[in-house]
């Protein structure tokens, strides 16, 4: 996965009263969970990516309308 391919993945993401903060700095890829807890990953696919340090993995999904989600929920807004 290139850094251009993963660009449109940052973001915010929203839903079911939580919200995932996707981003990228020098050590790599990585989502901020509720305000709280850092989740480094890495991908295994263009769109699916697996946690630094658990066996969990996440996904990106596009709806027809091209909109994008993350763990279930919508991107709101850029990083």
């Amino acid at each position: 996965m290139t850094h251009e391919q993963f660009v449109d993945y940052i973001g915010v993401y929203e839903g079911f009263g939580c919200k995932a903060a996707v981003d990228r700095d020098q050590e790599g890829m990585f989502f901020v969970w509720n305000d709280r807890e850092l989740h480094r990953m890495y991908p295994i696919s263009a769109d699916r990516f697996h946690d630094a340090w658990i066996a969990w993995e996440y996904g990106f999904k596009r709806s027809d309308l091209g909109e994008l989600s993350f763990l279930g929920m919508k991107k709101t807004q850029l990083s």
